[in-house]
Formats: C-alpha cells, sequence, structure tokens
C-alpha cells in the first residue's frame, strides 16, 4: 500500500513537472565527447608469475556528456564506455582487497551517470535518475566516493542564503553469493541520507544522517521505509522503534576558509559507547571513520598550483553490519573509501595547470589492515565472524606502504580541434612485499581524465 501510495505521488508530481515543461521550446546543450587509448606496464619487478601474464595491457574510453534544459526540467546524459583487460577481474579484487585503481567487471563496461532534475525554485531542486556521488570537501569521501558504482536515486537538495539542507533515497544492491552468476546483484537494499548545515564565505559545518536497510529480512519484504522519508526525523530511534536492526551512520563536517587556505574535517560514527571509548580496551564496535585536510592555491605566472595533505582513518568493522545486506557498499564497491575499513592514509597530492598543460603527483602513504572479516577488514562478511571483543586496534594487523604517481597532459590542436597527450608513472612499493609500477601514455580528444589513486 505503501509502495502504491508513493509510485502515485511521485507519478502526479511529475506529471505536473512536463506538463509546466512542455510549452517551452528552448533547449539549451553542452556536449563533449572523449577517447583515448594508454599501455600500462605492471609488476616489472615482480616474483609473483601470476602477475606476469599481462605485463603489457591497453584499454580505450568513450565518454559522452550532455545536457538539456527544458524551462526548470533539466536533463543530463553522460554516458561512458570502458575496453580493456587489467588482467584480474572485479570479484577476485574486491575478496583480496587489493588497492587497485579501476574496479570494474571483465570486459567491456558501460556505466555513467544519468540525471533528470526540476528546479522547484530559484533555491530547491528534485532529481531523480542514476549516478556516482562524491563529497562535498576532502580529496577522498569517506560517506560516498566518485569511485563507487552509480546508484539509482531519488533526491531533494535546498539552499538558502545561509542554510542548506540535501535529502537522498538510494537503491543498492548486494552480491547474492561468493561468486559472480546470473544473479549476483539480485538482492536490494534502501539507503536513505540527509545532511543539514549552514555555510558562510569562510565558515562550512553540517551534520548528516544515513541508514541502510534490507529490502528483506528474517521478517518481511521492506523495499521502502516510510518512516525513514521524513526529513529531520533521527534515524536510530526510528529504527529501534520499527524493530528492525538497520545500519545507522550519524556524522558532522567543519570547513574553514581563511587568507587562501582551506582546512576541514569529518566525523563518522558507526556505532560507539562512551563507556567503552574511554576504557580504551579495543572494543570492536567502537566503530568511527575520521577524515582532516588541509588545501592551498597560488598563482604560478600564468598558471595555478593546488596543494593538499590529508589525512584519512577508518577503524576495524566500520561500515559492515553483522547482516552483510546492511553494510555500506554497493555492486561489490565500497560506497565510501575505496579501502573500505581498517585503515590509514596520509595524502600529499599537488598539481599545476592552465589552458595549455597539466602537470602533478600524488603521494599516499597508506597503513592497510587485514582484510580478514574476523580483524574486522571486511566490510562484505558479517561482523559476527569477528574473532572476539576487544583488543582491536585504529588498525588491526597492517600492511604499509607507499604509492607515488607523476603525470604531465600537453594541450594541442589538429586542425582547430584541441588533443591532450598525456604521460603518467606510477608505482606502489611494499605492498605485501611486492613492487608494482604503472606506465601510462595515451592521446584524449576531451577534458576527462582518471589517474592511479593507489
Amino acid at each position: 500500500m505503501r509502495i502504491s501510495l508513493l509510485i502515485l505521488g511521485l507519478a502526479l508530481s511529475f506529471s505536473q513537472i512536463f506538463a509546466q515543461s512542455i510549452s517551452i521550446n528552448k533547449i539549451d546543450s553542452i556536449k563533449d565527447v572523449s577517447a583515448g587509448f594508454s599501455m600500462q606496464l605492471r609488476g616489472i619487478n615482480s616474483l609473483n608469475a601470476s602477475k606476469q601474464k599481462n605485463l603489457l595491457n591497453g584499454y580505450v574510453e568513450f565518454r559522452y556528456q550532455a545536457r538539456f534544459q527544458v524551462n526548470r526540467l533539466q536533463f543530463l546524459l553522460q554516458p561512458q564506455l570502458f575496453m580493456g583487460n587489467f588482467g584480474e577481474d572485479q570479484i577476485l579484487l574486491r575478496k583480496s582487497g587489493a588497492p587497485l585503481n579501476y574496479v570494474g567487471e571483465s570486459g567491456p563496461l558501460l556505466a555513467g551517470n544519468y540525471v533528470l532534475s526540476y528546479k522547484l525554485s530559484d533555491r530547491s531542486v528534485l532529481a531523480t535518475g542514476k549516478a556516482t556521488f562524491s563529497e562535498d570537501i576532502g580529496y577522498r569521501g569517506l560517506l560516498h566516493n566518485s569511485l563507487s558504482a552509480p546508484i539509482p536515486f531519488l533526491g531533494f537538495s535546498w539552499t538558502g542564503k545561509k542554510f542548506f539542507f540535501n535529502y537522498r533515497y538510494q537503491i543498492a544492491q548486494n552480491p547474492k553469493g561468493e561468486y559472480p552468476d546470473n544473479e549476483f546483484y539480485s538482492k536490494h537494499k534502501g539507503i536513505v541520507h540527509h545532511k543539514f548545515g549552514y555555510q558562510n564565505h569562510w565558515l562550512r559545518i553540517a551534520v548528516f544522517e544515513a541508514i541502510t536497510w534490507a529490502a528483506n529480512d528474517s521478517s518481511n519484504q521492506r523495499y521502502i521505509e516510510a518512516q525513514y522519508l521524513i526529513p529531520f526525523v533521527p534515524y536510530r530511534p526510528v529504527e529501534f522503534q520499527s524493530g528492525s536492526s538497520d545500519n545507522a551512520l550519524l556524522g558532522g563536517e567543519l570547513q574553514l576558509n581563511k587568507n587562501g587556505f582551506t582546512a576541514y574535517g569529518k566525523l563518522i560514527f558507526d556505532e560507539f559507547l562512551l563507556r567503552e571509548l574511554k576504557a580504551g580496551d579495543g572494543w570492536w564496535a567502537n566503530k568511527w571513520s575520521l577524515q582532516l585536510g588541509l588545501e592551498k592555491s597560488f598563482v604560478i605566472g600564468n598558471g595555478t598550483l593546488k596543494l593538499r595533505l590529508e589525512h584519512n582513518r577508518t577503524r576495524p568493522f566500520t561500515f559492515g553490519h553483522n547482516f552483510v545486506a546492511q553494510g555500506w557498499h554497493h555492486r561489490g564497491r565500497a560506497i565510501g573509501h575505496p579501502l573500505g575499513n581498517n585503515f590509514s592514509e596520509s595524502i600529499l597530492r599537488g598539481q599545476v595547470e592552465n589552458q595549455s598543460f597539466k602537470y602533478g603527483f600524488h603521494l599516499s602513504a597508506i597503513e592497510l589492515g587485514s582484510r580478514l572479516a574476523q580483524d574486522g577488514g571486511d566490510i562484505y562478511s558479517s561482523s559476527n565472524n569477528r574473532k572476539s571483543d576487544y583488543g582491536y586496534q585504529a588498525v588491526e594487523i597492517p600492511d604499509n606502504y607507499l604509492f607515488y604517481s607523476f603525470w604531465l597532459d600537453r594541450k594541442v590542436e589538429v586542425n582547430g580541434n584541441p588533443y591532450w597527450l598525456q604521460l603518467a608513472f606510477s608505482s606502489r612499493t611494499g605492498y605485501k612485499n611486492d613492487n608494482d609500477y604503472w606506465l601510462e601514455v595515451g592521446i584524449r580528444r576531451g577534458i576527462f581524465k582518471n589517474y592511479y589513486q593507489y
């Protein structure tokens, strides 16, 4: 009944939207096409024979972006087609926790963002579609990151002179079994996220909540939970009242802008008890994630230098759950930080760019904890598999390694058309007592580009 009423309400709302929009025939569009080819060299110094099978790999990537607008109705079309072979499929990477930059299904991959939005007023927007979300602050996303899989959603945002509010309902997919088959992503779950905050020219502060629940648990089918659709309602009391053990997250963020510097921080609590925090006994359910960062931009000649220093840390078992379907993941990828949990990461990143060139570097010092469920390092396994209730460190059984990357992009014009010539070198040293190297060269028509991040 609740589902029927919700569908009816949405249908009426969008019928009004289209009724108001079709009277306007003017359409504005922005288009950009990008395609590129690169070859990568991996495992030059690796003693692992399995890594030597595909030392030379290539990919071809096509992206298209168009934005159409009719009155207050806007449609964003941003498909992405990726064709390549990196020698390891998504499931093996997910199960092993290998921190590689691209974790995608084997074979051609069609992804992208598709968003239909309607401007309710000068300050509010209603949107729906399928998209990847990233954080408002920080290079890494603790709650949402740009490397996660696109998620179907329905959202609302309001921005006033000083205050803002965001609300989003998402439908995620869970693995059904240990290995992929034709029903691998058949289990669904709901995710609701809202954020309320204040901002001015030097300060931004916000609090937020998020909750996940399985579409079908031991009691009934729960595709839509009406009580979670009410804005400004604390999720944890509602969760207890409903009698279901869902997975609620609570957090806050702060950003300060002064004299060209931007300082920011974010703190997320999955679960915790104050008395257990004070005791310092390493209770397994003291689950939190922290981000601290500093950013500065400088003008150098006709270009701009951007520097960023950031630290991220997430305790074991955070973003997981005793019921696997309610973990903070979607289609085999973490929705938050790509490393999931049980890690510490420090980042130094810089880039100089202008209209004709880009060059920069990325350095990550990573303390990656055990990927085993018993140590709290697997968000795709039940927390009931833990080895004990106490004695967990901030990073349990760590493996330290270093990642660095350098890149250079140069724009050239051929018959009046701009192309980007690209060169990048990356290295990961110390991971599982091994060294890996990537060498990438390519040419690209357009501006889209992501480099290795680990």
